[in-house]
């Protein structure tokens, strides 16, 4: 998506072109993240929680050893996503 904007198309230090621009405030929504350590963009996934948890917002963030992008949609292939599911309940009703 930032390369789109950065192709002459928008202004690349938009927020709209990189989720870890966003201005965060204490309202935004509580935030789960589920990631995998193998993911490409783990990092930025990291920066996005602590943006969110220094405009003191709730954030947190799980990181599953050696899984890949998206992997909570391969839960049936990955048996340790058992326990995010788990987490995203009770993070979800707490």
């Amino acid at each position: 998506m930032r390369s789109f904007w950065m192709r002459g198309r928008g202004n690349g230090n938009h927020p709209l072109a990189s989720r870890v621009l966003i201005p965060f405030t204490a309202s935004w929504p509580k935030t789960l993240v589920l990631t995998g350590t193998a993911d490409s963009v783990v990092e930025c996934r990291q920066r996005v929680v602590r943006g969110i948890q220094k405009a003191g917002g709730v954030a947190e963030i799980v990181e599953y050893a050696d899984l890949p992008h998206t992997c909570w949609t391969f839960a049936h292939i990955f048996p340790q996503l058992d326990d995010g599911f788990s987490r995203l309940t009770a993070f979800i009703y707490k």
